[in-house]
């Protein structure tokens, strides 16, 4: 088992899971991709918010692993990893 802690670095995705973070026991090896998986299991409103219709990861949502931007889904997540969720700001 891996240890993952996910910080939800964004008011919508903090006020759907009721935190700003929390942390997951995980059977190893696990991939991003299924770890946001797991994490739309748990909060079935985030679903739509992280996986497109394809059920691959959305383009507008900003993924760092250890403060390093997450280089596709199928990084492979470490024992005490921290994962951040957002969704980046756009503005004019």
């Amino acid at each position: 088992m891996i240890r993952v802690r996910v910080k939800y670095l964004s008011e919508l995705f903090q006020s759907i899971t009721k935190c700003s973070e929390e942390e997951l026991l995980l059977e190893e090896p696990v991939t991003l991709r299924e770890l946001l998986l797991k994490i739309t299991q748990l909060h079935r409103e985030l679903h739509n918010w992280l996986i497109n219709e394809k059920g691959e990861i959305r383009e507008n949502i900003l993924i760092l692993v250890n403060n390093e931007l997450a280089p596709n889904s199928e990084k492979t997540l470490q024992d005490n990893d921290v994962v951040l969720l957002t969704i980046p700001f756009n503005g004019g």
